[in-house]
């Protein structure tokens, strides 16, 4: 992940498949993430819903949530089983599914 306190964004690369960006837009008081598509687009509705939304702890974790749940249905079940096994502690209980 690299931060820009700037411009209030952090981008990073989501199962070393998607590059993510979220921040923060001062002047209207929200919290948005997306995927980059090109350096200046990005996909920030997600199965209907947008991530862009009050600036509060839960808006934020289900706005990161609804990217995460996205990129993983994007994902074949055996490329996350092999992340899971790589990056997600076992005593943090990971999201390993069934392969395909």
């Amino acid at each position: 992940m690299t931060r820009d306190d700037t411009a209030r964004q952090m981008t990073g690369l989501l199962y070393d498949a998607f590059p993510i960006s979220c921040g923060y837009d001062e002047r209207r008081m929200l919290f948005g993430s997306g995927i980059r598509v090109t350096p200046s687009s990005m996909v920030v509705s997600f199965l209907g819903s947008s991530t862009s939304m009050a600036c509060n702890r839960s808006s934020l974790q289900w706005s990161l949530e609804l990217v995460d749940e996205y990129c993983r249905l994007r994902l074949p079940g055996k490329y996350l089983q092999a992340f899971d096994a790589a990056y997600v502690p076992a005593s943090a209980g990971g999201n390993v599914e069934s392969g395909e």
